[in-house]
């Protein structure tokens, strides 16, 4: 029954919780993450594990409706599609050192929870094939407890090996595919998908390869702006959450004679927060914004990325290189370009550097951000409720932020991502449905 479900939702949360310093340190060596990130993806794992608690409902195993006629009745009913396979792919031009295990999402625990949440709640079993198995194997330990056996099962492998025997599995009957990659470069993600089609079964994928751009509005309120641009970039994982970390960043004016004063305002209020940034040489120091990179490989990637910026005719503000005062990890400076070149604006880049675009009086913000964009997510920092809804109504993103940090949402648009699983509409794609058309005697006739 629904009710029980919500009662091991809740007692994984609170298990979560309770083991949340020794669950944090896993992940923080396994992601490169700062502790106190860490355990902010626990404590959020665990509410939204008890956000998916609270939909259990009577109602989310169907409703009643009327029928055409005074003794018809349809009975609409929700059913567990069955089993889920959650398929975290690892990156594929990213090898493992001794040490570190090839993962390739920073947030691998709330990761999980958003497809085990809604899954276990609405009836369904469940089979993780995780990016990051440090992460995954506590978490099965902390499970193994509280959920039934054969309800969530955890497998740790190759990719291509095991997503593809879990695709083509008679048994699965729901697939959701998570990829940092792009869909052209992750020949994994195509297989998932062809082989989805071929069978006939629904799919959700969040890929990556897409910019998240942020637009500023001469109006908005500067200091919080700059403090939520930064944070993006070195709260979250040292920029390397895809789909959602902004970028590029563009500054739009519209006060007559403003154009040059508030996009050099703008440009030195974030210069001096991010070269105040303070980076860590490991993830457990304290009092640090960010650590590294995950991998040497994502080090050089981005190095070339900011080089070949540079060769376009960007300008480095601050930082552009590899930081080799620090003794291990792998670490880039917290870098700040602009006049980034426009061949490189909806390109994902995964790492501590932020790009502003100035967009002159005679550019319209419209062509670029309604037209020449679309993908997984957009912010928006402005006062002004009118561009607000135009982006929403005309613009091609799954979700928007307005005035605030971003999140790992999942409400996929567009050419990387298919479809969404986060909230009540998102819930109900873990279930399928059948009704019945009930003709009932009729007892007053009697």
């Amino acid at each position: 029954p629904p009710t029980q479900r919500a009662q091991i939702l809740q007692q994984l949360a609170d298990a979560l919780v309770t083991q949340s310093t020794q669950l944090s340190r896993i992940i923080s060596e396994e992601q490169g993450s700062t502790m106190a990130l860490a355990q902010a993806e626990v404590e959020a794992s665990a509410d939204y594990l008890r956000y998916c608690a609270s939909l259990a409902a009577p109602g989310i195993n169907g409703t009643l409706l009327p029928g055409s006629s005074g003794t018809e009745q349809i009975q609409l009913h929700r059913v567990p599609r069955g089993v889920v396979a959650a398929l975290f792919l690892s990156s594929s031009n990213n090898a493992a050192t001794p040490n570190q295990s090839a993962s390739s999402n920073p947030w691998p625990l709330r990761g999980m929870m958003q497809v085990l949440g809604p899954a276990l709640v609405t009836g369904n079993t469940l089979v993780i094939k995780p990016s990051s198995p440090l992460t995954a194997l506590a978490l099965a330990q902390i499970m193994d407890d509280i959920i039934p056996p054969g309800v969530v099962n955890v497998v740790v492998g190759n990719d291509d090996t095991l997503c593809t025997a879990l695709a083509e599995h008679p048994s699965t009957s729901y697939i959701r595919c998570i990829t940092t990659e792009s869909l052209e470069e992750d020949a994994t993600a195509q297989t998932i998908l062809n082989t989805a089609a071929q069978r006939a079964i629904p799919v959700v994928l969040q890929s990556g390869g897409s910019a998240a751009p942020a637009v500023v509005w001469d109006d908005c309120d500067l200091p919080t702006t700059v403090q939520h641009l930064w944070s993006s970039r070195t709260l979250f994982g040292a920029g390397q959450v895809p789909c959602y970390t902004p970028h590029p960043i563009y500054v739009v004016t519209t006060k007559e004679n403003s154009s040059s004063s508030f996009y050099d305002e703008f440009v030195q209020a974030l210069m001096q927060k991010v070269e105040q940034t303070k980076v860590g040489r490991t993830p457990n120091e304290e009092n640090i914004d960010m650590c590294g990179l995950m991998h040497a490989t994502q080090l050089h990637k981005l190095a070339a990325w900011v080089q070949q910026a540079r060769n376009g005719g960007a300008k480095v503000e601050t930082g552009g290189n590899i930081n080799t005062q620090m003794s291990s990890g792998y670490h880039y400076q917290p870098t700040v370009l602009t006049n980034l070149p426009e061949n490189m604006r909806q390109q994902q880049v995964l790492g501590p550097v932020w790009s502003v675009v100035k967009l002159e009086q005679n550019q319209d913000w419209q062509d670029v951000l309604l037209k020449g964009h679309g993908g997984p997510s957009a912010s928006l920092f402005t006062a002004n409720a009118t561009v607000i809804q135009k982006v929403m109504s005309q613009g091609k993103f799954g979700t928007v932020f307005v005035n605030r940090d971003p999140m790992p949402a999942n409400q996929g648009y567009h050419s990387n991502s298919l479809g969404g699983t986060d909230g009540e509409l998102g819930l109900m794609q873990y279930t399928t449905t059948r009704c019945i058309y009930w003709n009932m005697p009729d007892t007053k006739a009697k």
